[in-house]
C-alpha cells in the first residue's frame, strides 16, 4: 500500500514496485494532486484520507506486505500554528500503524525530513539531537518519536530524513511546494531569469527522487527500523545548480538576486555513512540527477500540455 501515492515521490514508488512484481494498492485523498502521474500505471486506486476514524476498518480486511506512508504534504505552509496539518499527520500515522497490524504488514515506511536538524552544521547526522524550526520539522520529529514508541512484533518502522528532493514528478505540485531546481528549471528554459534570494551562496543537499523511491523500498524490503537520512552527501549553492541548469540547457541565463524575507540555512549536507554502511546505498550527484530530470521532464510535461 503506498499512502500518497498519487503525489511526487509516492507515485515514483508505485511505478518501481509495479516495475518489481508487486501488486500495489494506492490511497491518495487528491488534495495535493490531481492523480495524471498515475494513468498508465496497473494498480488499484482508493480515493481516501488516512486520518479518517473509519480508516482501519476500510482496510482490515486486506493483506499487506509493505506500507508505505507518503501522504501528508511536504512543504511548510501545511503546517500552521492552528495545529491541522500536524494533528491529520499524526492521525493518519497513528491509522496506519493500526492497518499494520490488522493486515500482518511487516514493515512502514514514511518520510520524515532533514529539517529536523534545524540549523545544526554539516554534515547533520542521526546522531546529533534534532532542533526542528518549524511547525512542519516538529510534526516529523514527533513522528519519528511515535515511530520509536511502537513494539509491535513483526512490525518494523522506518523513518527517512529526505533533504531537498528533487525530479520531473514536481510539476504536478504547486510552485510553493517545488525544489528550487524546479523552479529555476522552469525560469531557465523560458528564458527568465531565476528569482534567487540572498547571494545564491547557500547550499542544500539535494537528491534526486528515484533515489528516494529506490531506498523507500529497499529498507521496506530489509529489517531496517528507525532512522537514516536520504541525501546525496554533498551540497551544491543556489549558484551552482543555475551555472549547471544553463549548461545542460545550453543558456546563458542570469538570476536575479532580491532581499531575503527570513533567515535561511545556509547549509545542508547529509551525513550517509548510515545509508551507505546499514541500507547499502549510495545516491548519485547533482549532475546525473539533473541529467536524468532533463532526460525525463519533457515527457511528464507532455501530462500537463
Amino acid at each position: 500500500m503506498v499512502v500518497g501515492g498519487a503525489g511526487f515521490i509516492g507515485v515514483k514508488i508505485v511505478q518501481k514496485l509495479i516495475e518489481m512484481g508487486y501488486e500495489v494498492t494506492v490511497v491518495d485523498n487528491l488534495s495535493n494532486s490531481d492523480g495524471k502521474l498515475l494513468n498508465k500505471l496497473k494498480c488499484e486506486f482508493i480515493k481516501q484520507d488516512v486520518s479518517d476514524v473509519r480508516v482501519v476498518e476500510m482496510f482490515s480486511k486486506y493483506s499487506l506486505k509493505y506500507i508505505f506512508n507518503f501522504g501528508s504534504p511536504s512543504t511548510d505552509r501545511f503546517f500552521t500554528f492552528d495545529g491541522k496539518g500536524t494533528c491529520e499527520t499524526i492521525r493518519g500515522m497513528l491509522n496506519i500503524i493500526e492497518i499494520a497490524k490488522v493486515t500482518g504488514a511487516s514493515s512502514i515506511v514514511y518520510p520524515s525530513s532533514g529539517t529536523v536538524y534545524g540549523n545544526l552544521p554539516p554534515p547533520q547526522s542521526e546522531v546529533m539531537k534534532t532542533k526542528p524550526k518549524s511547525m512542519y520539522a516538529c510534526t516529523k520529529a514527533f513522528l519519528e518519536n511515535i515511530s520509536d514508541t511502537v513494539d509491535i512484533k513483526g512490525l518494523n518502522i522506518a523513518g527517512l530524513r529526505i533533504f531537498t528532493g528533487y525530479g520531473e514528478g514536481e510539476i504536478a505540485k504547486s510552485p510553493d511546494s517545488r525544489s528550487v531546481v524546479s523552479l529555476f528549471y522552469d525560469s531557465i528554459s523560458r528564458d527568465i531569469p531565476p528569482i534567487v534570494y540572498g547571494n545564491g551562496e547557500q547550499k542544500r543537499d539535494f537528491v534526486y527522487v528515484d533515489d528516494i523511491a529506490n531506498i523507500a523500498i529497499k529498507v521496506a524490503e530489509s529489517n531496517f527500523r528507525g532512522i537514516v537520512n536520504v541525501g546525496s552527501g554533498a551540497s551544491t549553492s543556489f549558484n551552482h545548480l543555475i551555472e549547471l541548469l544553463n549548461s545542460k540547457l545550453g543558456k546563458s541565463v542570469k538570476p536575479r538576486y532580491v532581499p531575503s524575507p527570513i533567515a535561511h540555512i545556509s547549509e545542508t549536507r547529509a551525513d550517509i555513512s548510515k545509508l551507505r554502511d546499514e541500507i547499502g546505498y549510495l545516491p548519485v550527484s547533482i549532475e546525473e540527477g539533473i541529467e536524468m530530470y532533463l532526460n525525463r521532464i519533457k515527457i511528464v510535461e507532455k501530462i500537463y500540455q
